[in-house]
């Protein structure tokens, strides 16, 4: 069961590109809507220009929230989505090339973009890594009693 419920997670990260980011400074929360790619590990890859101020909050606060959720079409159809919490990180070295290539696999209309950007140097795009600590797949349909099932949890 738990494997099949990782590949349905997955399936589900794939077949949506923005995920919403919620971070926080001073106990004053702050939501950001943004592209992600992610790897078979559940870590969510995304771009950001450094000054944002979820980036900033990133950086004092590492600590994370998400969700990644295809719109609905009505409000009594069955809901399905992905909520996460984590830990945020700028990247560099060795992790930034894999992000980045993990990145541009999923966008490949990005890399001039990103280029241009210096998300590989010292521009103001940058790389970040968000490592989940827990994972819920909420599926109504599949799981029509408890609505959610545990992904990770580490």
């Amino acid at each position: 069961m738990k494997e099949n419920l990782r590949k349905s997670a997955l399936r589900y990260m794939e077949s949506v590109k923005i995920m919403t980011l919620a971070t926080s400074d001073k106990s004053i929360p702050w939501a950001s809507v943004l592209f992600y790619a992610f790897d078979k590990q559940f870590n969510i890859y995304f771009l950001s220009r450094h000054f944002r101020r979820h980036s900033i909050e990133i950086s004092k606060n590492p600590r994370v929230a998400g969700t990644i959720v295809k719109p609905q079409g009505t409000f009594n159809a069955p809901n399905t989505g992905i909520q996460f919490e984590g830990s945020a990180k700028m990247l560099d070295g060795k992790e930034l090339e894999f992000a980045y290539k993990i990145f541009m696999d999923r966008y490949p209309s990005a890399k001039k973009t990103a280029a241009s950007a210096g998300v590989l140097g010292a521009g103001e795009v940058r790389m970040y890594k968000i490592k989940p600590h827990r994972l819920i797949l909420q599926d109504q349909k599949r799981f029509p009693k408890e609505q959610r099932a545990t992904v990770l949890e580490r």
